[in-house]
């Protein structure tokens, strides 16, 4: 470790070179061999390139170790100091205490520019235009500390800002102008020219390298423990693929802030499985998002875990996001409180800004996958990707489970095989547009408040829309009497071989399969609808209506509706076994 370095002295050793396995311990991502310079005698110790040992040694970052701490030194190189991956050591360090970067004029909202030193430290800027103070979360972004609110689950975007660490240029837009001749002035570090550059080419970065300790622990008796360890993992997401070998305690940086905003493509977050490698979330300060959250303009706001940002359809695509074998933990509960939007008292309800994963909503990106995972206890949507035109979003063998709202809510082409869901507020919610191809497949959903699935699709302005396919799915208990399948207004929709067990034991009506022509009483139209070869099984109590199709006023042309079956075993029945209603000229296919 680095303090058995720092423990050496002449009386103890006589080598010049030191190799450690780790910075605390073997394996955390500090390893590296270390050279003794005895010519110096002045150098602080970092805590990264230069160790200074009892005796005054100062031992430093071989420039040829070997292994997977080797580093190379460029004299020339500028790039951000970030103490993992490109370090500066501490000579290189001057600070600029107030420099004008702007003037108000009294009407301008929006700046923009370029501080005069590039290579900027991580966390060290602030900005003053007045009495207004502008910080930023060492994640290149700036806030004034007050954000506002335009709805439940929306942020205002004045108030807020952007840094680039590498050139210096930054951005802001105020929620009020500066007043004419007010000057926009900055304090930052920068470094001047050299680095040492580690070689993680192709490899996967360890948070460890930034300074993570990875020591949350889950089963503590509270949830308030273990080191900040944001600004780290965020460290090693720019520097390539994630390796989450611990758990990791993450909080929002900034009031009214997510945790992680991805705005690029090529990311991956990677583990040994969520019960050793976890994301654990906290509230804006540390707190317990059970008990505190922030009130902006009136809502509860707790913020999400990641949000991923793409631009629009005819922009360039944000590309490939994956997480593999990896705990993404809300730290909050199940309460089976459907209010919408939460209670600002009380915090209960749906928090529309406290998510798993947010894809936009309303922007383009491609290829994001959950695979191995397990996301968990937050009040909003485990998985949200909201908008027209996302590609291949996927999830596959993973565990979503107790949140007060949906499990997987995602429109756009995906893949959704081999999962479960439970504990939620609804399971299962997708709407699919022209292009869209979805798949659902061997996917267990079970013990949420309202429907396990509900699913439809948006027509564009020529009646099309895309597909979906639903097969060998097992969907069982539910606490609504609206179905435990519910499809508003399908097309294009083939659900078949699927298993739907006891909608809503204890219910006045359940209904197992409802296929809803007009949802919100708006009609739409329903073609290609193939329901086929599904069960319905009753073993707890009385299912009303097992298959139920209402409000359809356009024939359900090209469809069909047969092959399925009913059973009932121990305490269950079924009442009825089909009911049709609103059904004139009925144009499909229909064995019952």
């Amino acid at each position: 470790s680095y303090a058995a370095i720092r423990a050496l002295t002449a009386s103890t050793t006589s080598t010049t070179l030191a190799f450690t396995t780790g910075r605390l311990s073997m394996g955390d991502g500090g390893m590296g061999w270390f050279r003794a310079d005895p010519s110096d005698t002045t150098s602080a110790d970092d805590d990264t390139a230069i160790l200074v040992a009892a005796d005054g040694m100062r031992w430093k970052l071989s420039l040829a170790a070997p292994g997977w701490g080797e580093f190379t030194f460029d004299p020339a190189s500028l790039l951000a100091p970030n103490g993992g991956t490109v370090i500066a050591v501490a000579d290189r360090k001057v600070s600029v205490s107030a420099e004008t970067i702007a003037t108000g004029d009294g009407s301008t909202v929006s700046f923009s520019g370029t501080f005069s030193q590039p290579s900027v430290f991580y966390g060290s800027v602030s900005l003053t235009a007045g009495s207004v103070v502008i910080s930023e979360d060492g994640m290149g972004n700036l806030s004034d500390g007050n954000p506002t609110m335009t709805g439940a689950g929306t942020v205002a975007s004045s108030g807020w800002g952007t840094i680039d660490y590498d050139t210096g240029a930054w951005t802001f837009l105020f929620a009020t102008a500066p007043a004419s001749g007010t000057a926009i002035v900055a304090a930052y570090d920068y470094a001047t020219a050299g680095r040492y550059l580690r070689k993680a080419a192709g490899a996967y970065v360890p948070p460890e390298w930034f300074g993570a300790k990875g020591d949350y622990d889950p089963a503590s008796g509270t949830k308030v423990n273990g080191t900040d360890d944001t600004v780290a993992v965020w460290q090693a997401m720019q520097a390539g693929d994630v390796w989450l070998e611990n758990h990791y305690r993450v909080q929002p940086q900034l009031p009214g802030a997510n945790v992680f905003l991805v705005t690029t493509s090529g990311h991956s977050f990677a583990g040994r499985g969520s019960e050793k490698s976890s994301l654990d979330f906290l509230g804006y300060g540390g707190v317990d998002p059970v008990t505190t959250w922030q009130l902006i303009s009136g809502y509860v706001f707790r913020g999400s875990l990641f949000r991923i940002l793409g631009g629009s359809i005819s922009s360039a695509t944000l590309k490939r996001v994956w997480f593999n074998g990896v705990g993404l933990n809300g730290n909050n509960t199940h309460t089976g409180d459907l209010t919408s939007p939460a209670d600002p008292s009380t915090g209960d309800g749906k928090d529309w800004t406290n998510k798993g994963i947010m894809v936009g909503p309303g922007t383009f990106v491609e290829d994001v996958g959950v695979n191995g995972c397990e996301l968990h206890h937050f009040r909003g949507e485990l998985m949200y990707a909201g908008g027209a035109y996302n590609r291949r979003i996927s999830a596959a063998h993973s565990k979503f489970h107790d949140s007060n709202m949906d499990g997987w809510s995602v429109s756009g082409t995906n893949r959704f095989a081999g999962n479960e869901i439970w504990n939620c507020g609804q399971g299962i919610e997708d709407f699919y547009y022209t292009g869209i191809v979805s798949e659902y497949v061997g996917n267990y959903v079970h013990d949420c408040a309202k429907a396990l699935m509900s699913l439809g699709c948006v027509l564009d302005s020529s009646g099309v829309t895309g597909s979906a396919n639903v097969h060998d799915n097992l969907f069982a208990r539910n606490t609504d009497d609206g179905g435990l399948v519910y499809l508003p207004a399908p097309n294009n929709l083939s659900f078949h071989d699927n298993y739907l067990r006891d909608p809503y034991p204890g219910g006045t009506a359940p209904v197992g399969f409802l296929l809803d022509g007009a949802p919100n009483n708006n009609p739409k139209v329903m073609k290609n609808v193939h329901i086929e070869n599904n069960s319905v099984e009753a073993t707890l109590n009385v299912i009303s209506i097992a298959y139920k199709i209402v409000n359809n006023t356009n024939n359900l042309e090209g469809s069909s509706f047969k092959g399925n079956t009913l059973l009932s075993s121990g305490a269950g029945s079924i009442n009825a076994a089909f009911i049709m209603s609103v059904l004139p000229g009925l144009n499909c296919e229909i064995e019952h």
